[in-house]
C-alpha cells in the first residue's frame, strides 16, 4: 500500500508495550521488511524492552519511551510499587502508584512522522487510557489506515478515567471496525480483549 509515495509492507503498533512480549512476537511475524513500533512510557518497562533489543538482532523493531493520548504534551503515569509482583502502570490517579511525568503524542502525528501509511494491527492495552489513545488517532481511524485492532476493555480502569467498555466499543464500531467474534456484552468489572477488523480490510 502507498500514500503520498510512502510504502509500508507490514506495520504493527504496540501501544502500552510493557515488557515487550507482543512486540518481540510481532517482530518474527512481520519479517525483516516489516516494522514494529513499541510504545511504552514507563521508564522501567522501556528499559526492559531496550535491553531485549540490544541483546537480540531485531532491526525491524523501534522502541519509544512515550505514551499516546488525545493531545501531545506530558501526562502523569502512576507506577505500581516495586514489590507489587507485577508492572501495570496507569494514567489513573486512583491507582495510588508513584507518579512520574511522561511524554505523550497523538498517534496521527506519530504515524505521519514514521512514514507509515497503513497499520496492519494496533494493540492497545493502557489500563483505562484507551479512549484518549483513539481520540488522538481520529485521523487514521476515519481514513481506514488501521486495518485491525486488539484492544483491552477493563471496566474498572476505564471508569476511573471517565469512560466505560461500552463507550469505547461504540467508538470503534462507529469508526468502521467489526468484532470478529460477534457483538460484545460487557459485564461489571470485566477485563476482556477483543479483536476488531476494519470493514474495508474485511472487504479487501
Amino acid at each position: 500500500n502507498s500514500q503520498q509515495g510512502i510504502v509500508s509492507p507490514e506495520a504493527f503498533v504496540d501501544v502500552g508495550a510493557n515488557l515487550g512480549y507482543f512486540s518481540v512476537l510481532a517482530a518474527s511475524l512481520v519479517g525483516e521488511r516489516g516494522r514494529v513500533f513499541a510504545l511504552e512510557p514507563s521508564p522501567y518497562a522501556y528499559e526492559r524492552i531496550a535491553a531485549t533489543l540490544r541483546a537480540n538482532r531485531m532491526p525491524q523493531v523501534r522502541a519509544f519511551q512515550m505514551g499516546l493520548s488525545a493531545e501531545p504534551g506530558e501526562l502523569t503515569l502512576y507506577l505500581p510499587p516495586e514489590d507489587a509482583g507485577f508492572h501495570s502502570p496507569t494514567m489513573s490517579a486512583g491507582s495510588g502508584g508513584r507518579p512520574v511525568s511522561v511524554p505523550v503524542r497523538r498517534l496521527d502525528a506519530a504515524l505521519d512522522e514514521w512514514g507509515v501509511d497503513a497499520v496492519d494491527l494496533v494493540k492497545v492495552d493502557v489500563e483505562g487510557h484507551e479512549p484518549f489513545v483513539f481520540e488522538g488517532a481520529s485521523g487514521v481511524l476515519s481514513s481506514g489506515r488501521i486495518r485491525a485492532a486488539l484492544v483491552e476493555f477493563n471496566d474498572f480502569w476505564l471508569r476511573q478515567q471517565g469512560s466505560t467498555p461500552g463507550a469505547l466499543y461504540r467508538t470503534l464500531l462507529d469508526a468502521g471496525f467489526v468484532d470478529t467474534a460477534g457483538p460484545a456484552e460487557f459485564t461489571p468489572d470485566c477485563v476482556v480483549t477483543r479483536f476488531l477488523v476494519h470493514r474495508d480490510a474485511r472487504a479487501a
